[in-house]
């Protein structure tokens, strides 16, 4: 008796259709951070630092449009933490901020926290860790 392969090739197709469609789904949902960190990172090269500010370390985490892991990624935030020399008063890293940052269009403004949308860098957040002195800060830039 003779028999035929073509039930078992379109199982294949079949599959091999189904595993490019979720790899597709995948990479519209989850996008790779690289594109989005290589522009942090030039926006960065624009933000100034406070003066006697060192960099300690940076991190990079996704922006999701729900709340959940689950949900699409819109962009990657790169933040940078710095440490000052000396504790200086919260006051003066946000009044050196809002002054450098003059060109951008102010969003949020509080004690601890100045937020910026600039056009071209994206939103700059700039926060600091106590109301009255810190020594460390931290800039977050999301350049979408």
């Amino acid at each position: 008796m003779h028999t035929t392969r073509v039930p078992s090739s379109l199982r294949l197709v079949a599959l091999v259709a189904a595993g490019g469609l979720a790899f597709g789904v995948w990479g519209w949902y989850h996008p790779s951070s690289f594109r989005y960190t290589q522009r942090n990172h030039t926006a960065f090269q624009t933000v100034p630092v406070y003066p006697s500010g060192h960099f300690v370390r940076e991190t990079t985490s996704p922006q999701y449009s729900g709340g959940s892991g689950l949900s699409r990624v819109l962009g990657y935030t790169t933040t940078r933490e710095y440490e000052l020399s000396t504790a200086i008063p919260a006051e003066a890293l946000i009044d050196y901020y809002l002054y450098e940052l003059r060109g951008c269009r102010l969003l949020e403004h509080s004690d601890t926290l100045v937020h910026f949308n600039c056009t071209k860098l994206g939103d700059v957040a700039v926060s600091i860790d106590g109301p009255v002195s810190s020594q460390h800060y931290r800039i977050s830039v999301d350049s979408q």
